[in-house]
């Protein structure tokens, strides 16, 4: 639930910037997520050529305890005879990593769930050309969440959070 919420902010953000949904040169942002991907996926590569994928997020711990790293990664897909041709969006796959790199570093869906959006690892990176033809590029962003945060918005989602005597612990809003 969390992280997909993320995930979703991550997509919205996206979608929000008008360079993504310019009408004849829209450019697909799916989260990995859902179910209907795979159909999804392949009828915008096969459309329009062009496509971003925020992938499932990674976490990590730090040295704090209270305090867990999150990277989002998100995946541009090209498929550059049909993006680049008059149907396509003409907007190359480097193009639209440079644009969501520009909307999403020092960016938080929420300031008191996330930190703001650090570029991470590589930050933008050319994978390659995959067996399909796809040229592929990779953005990946690094955030912040308090993990006492995480178990209070997950105890409210349908019951508390309790230890093994059922009382409520400390973190969860709501009680047993």
């Amino acid at each position: 639930m969390i992280f997909s919420d993320l995930q979703n902010a991550v997509v919205e953000r996206l979608l929000w910037d008008a360079w993504f949904t310019e009408p004849g040169k829209t450019v697909g942002v799916f989260a990995e997520h859902k179910l209907d991907l795979a159909a999804q996926w392949q009828q915008t590569i096969g459309k329009i050529g062009a496509a971003v994928l925020v992938r499932t997020v990674g976490c990590a711990p730090t040295e704090r305890v209270d305090l867990a790293d999150v990277d989002v990664w998100i995946e541009m897909t090209e498929f550059v005879s049909i993006n680049r041709g008059k149907s396509g969006s003409q907007k190359p796959g480097c193009d639209v990593g440079a644009k969501a790199m520009a909307l999403l570093r020092g960016w938080t869906p929420d300031n008191n769930m996330w930190a703001p959006f650090l570029l991470w690892g590589q930050g933008l990176q050319y994978v390659g050309e995959d067996d399909q033809g796809l040229d592929r590029w990779v953005l990946q962003f690094r955030t912040q969440t308090m993990l006492e945060l995480l178990a209070q918005v997950i105890g409210t989602d349908t019951a508390a959070i309790v230890d093994d005597q059922g009382r409520a612990f400390v973190v969860s809003p709501t009680p047993a």
